[in-house]
């Protein structure tokens, strides 16, 4: 960094601190620096005799895993179309979304069943909030119990089996390269006890459906034989470099569903994504939606709040003021990283607050939303705009089915998940980025420098 530079953070307040790695590295942008660059390559001598690289046109389909505690969505996309397909495991039943799938598992005797057969059945015992039981310490479980682990990955692999048979319907299985990104519920910065758990999960499902052996799990599956292929297995998680699954912050999908949609405008949005066990919330700038945008993510965080608890408690509107709480929170702590400048500050005075997830849709939760005396109007008195929309995505499908936009939120996301690494946004921690200017004289596209520290 430039002796300049340093003297204008310290003029600006800026200091470096130690901090966590965030999910996805942070980016360099120096026009200077990229040009050397390409003057180097362009200078090299070419080579007399060149190897063609053999290419695999099999059609690479990404498989977005959306994990909730009432429901889980799938969405598939081919790389390279913007189109995704929603794929339900089990059918559809009263009380769900057509293309959801309940997140149950049910133990009868020496059977396990999955989704809508799970919820339907009165025998043996039914085991719900299974992602909420994930995020607490990993602890034995009773005698004569299955544990958390268990049930989840024979959930996992059951849907995962579904969605191998839809591929092998519509690709043929052996015609197609699959990767898969399931969600989590952590922010960018990740917690890694939670994705560890999860992989181990992954790395036994994946293994059972699209490993060598291929094995089929059905309703009614013997539980001894899902407890004789756990006991063959030492999990080992590959190197991410070695796996073709992946898991990935729930507070970032969202952003990725959001960005890739062309009918967004550019600005600041707050996202607040609502399961039945979890919400995430974020406050992002987006600066280009629907291509290769900048997405500055300046705070996210996933809390234990979610339509669960307003269902079992007595005074609900405690925990809607609970969420306002949250809600206030992560706009002022992003906001404080571009206070000190009066140019960054622009931005921040017209907010659209997104509402995402089926929590949203209480009647109680989108009032309160929408009567909140939000402080963009106390920071930014008589100027200061707020705006609150609903992301349904617009590039999805359900076969023959209708399904409503409202519906389609819940499918948010499944749908960010479902594109591929390379098509996500570029995430710029606000404290790499200095402002030197608007319009052409400044750094980047968006009058920006993004700093690498």
């Amino acid at each position: 960094m430039g002796k300049w530079i340093k003297e204008l953070l310290n003029r600006l307040g800026w200091r470096q601190e130690p901090s966590r790695v965030p999910l996805i590295p942070r980016v360099a942008v120096d026009s200077r620096k990229q040009a050397t660059n390409v003057a180097r390559e362009t200078s090299a001598k070419p080579t007399i005799q060149t190897t063609p690289l053999k290419t695999d046109t099999r059609p690479a389909l990404q498989i977005g895993f959306d994990f909730g505690t009432h429901s889980t969505k799938i969405v598939v996309r081919r790389r390279g179309e913007r189109l995704g397909q929603i794929v339900c495991i089990g059918g559809s039943t009263d009380g769900y979304p057509a293309f959801v799938v309940p997140s149950l598992v049910r133990v009868a005797e020496d059977s396990l069943w999955f989704g809508i057969e799970a919820l339907n059945r009165s025998d043996g015992r039914l085991h719900q909030l299974l992602k909420l039981e994930l995020l607490r310490p990993d602890s034995p479980s009773p005698s004569g119990t299955l544990s958390t682990d268990f049930l989840v990955t024979a959930y996992f692999g059951w849907i995962l089996c579904g969605v191998r048979k839809w591929i092998e319907k519509r690709y043929g299985l052996e015609n197609a390269k699959l990767f898969l990104n399931v969600a989590a519920p952590m922010d960018h910065y990740e917690d890694a006890a939670v994705k560890q758990r999860y992989l181990k999960i992954l790395e036994l499902a994946w293994g059972w459906i699209f490993g060598e052996e291929k094995k089929l799990i059905t309703q009614g599956v013997n539980k001894a034989i899902l407890e004789k292929w756990l006991s063959r297995k030492n999990v080992i998680v590959p190197d991410v470099s070695m796996r073709r699954y992946d898991v990935l912050p729930e507070t970032v999908a969202p952003i990725v569903s959001l960005s890739q949609d062309p009918r967004m405008a550019a600005g600041m949005y707050l996202l607040v994504d609502m399961g039945a066990g979890t919400t995430e919330l974020s406050i992002n700038h987006v600066s280009r939606p629907g291509g290769n945008q900048n997405v500055l993510c300046y705070y996210d965080r996933s809390v234990l709040l979610g339509a669960e608890r307003f269902q079992q408690s007595e005074n609900p509107a405690n925990l809607t003021s609970e969420l306002m709480r949250h809600i206030w929170q992560t706009w002022c702590l992003g906001y404080q990283k571009d206070a000190r400048n009066m140019a960054a500050r622009q931005r921040w005075k017209s907010v659209r607050i997104l509402l995402v997830g089926g929590g949203t849709r209480r009647k109680d939760v989108r009032e309160a939303i929408a009567v909140y005396d939000h402080p963009v109007f106390s920071r930014f008195p008589g100027e200061g705009r707020c705006e609150i929309l609903r992301h349904g995505p617009a590039d999805l499908e359900f076969g023959p089915h209708r399904v409503s936009s409202e519906d389609f939120s819940l499918a948010c996301v499944a749908n960010g998940l479902a594109f591929p690494r390379m098509q996500w946004p570029r995430f710029y921690d606000p404290e790499n980025v200095l402002p030197v200017g608007e319009g052409p004289t400044g750094g980047g596209p968006d009058g920006l420098w993004y700093l690498d520290r």
